[in-house]
């Protein structure tokens, strides 16, 4: 049954406009976000851990060098920016600040897989200058008392 409009003066009824329920949006209860760990030539690297430092939050690498987090909402909100921590078994711990919600996919680009026992430098791994920053605030805590 069709509901009506008050009689118009004159007598005649109207039908009354068709009522559509939109459903109210449901915020999602968590944050999707995915990357993918490579070297510059693309070689992907799989099993590798990967941490959020203030989340608390740990991931690996699948076959495909490829990650996945699933972020509560309420832990997200309160921190927008992290910083993504990588182990590499030959370079090393790798760190990328991340906006949690910056659009797209994480890349993370490490050096090339070096033979176990090898490491690699400040530089290969931060860039030159990082490296140099970092260098200089090493010497400077090494001169104070």
């Amino acid at each position: 049954m069709l509901l009506t409009e008050p009689p118009l003066p004159g007598g005649a009824a109207e039908p009354a406009a068709a009522i559509t329920a939109h459903p109210a949006p449901v915020p999602p209860d968590s944050l999707y976000l995915r990357g993918t760990v490579h070297t510059a030539t693309g070689e992907q690297q799989p099993g590798l851990h990967l941490a959020f430092r203030r989340l608390g939050l740990a991931a690996q690498t699948d076959s495909n060098g490829e990650f996945f987090f699933a972020i509560p909402l309420r832990r997200a909100g309160r921190i927008t920016k992290d910083e993504l921590l990588l182990t590499h078994p030959n370079c090393g711990q790798y760190r990328k600040a991340v906006n949690l919600f910056a659009a797209g996919p994480i890349h993370i680009m490490v050096c090339e897989s070096s033979p176990v026992g090898v490491e690699c430098s400040a530089e290969d791994i931060f860039g030159k200058e990082r490296a140099r920053r970092l260098r200089q605030e090493a010497r400077r805590s090494r001169s104070r008392p």
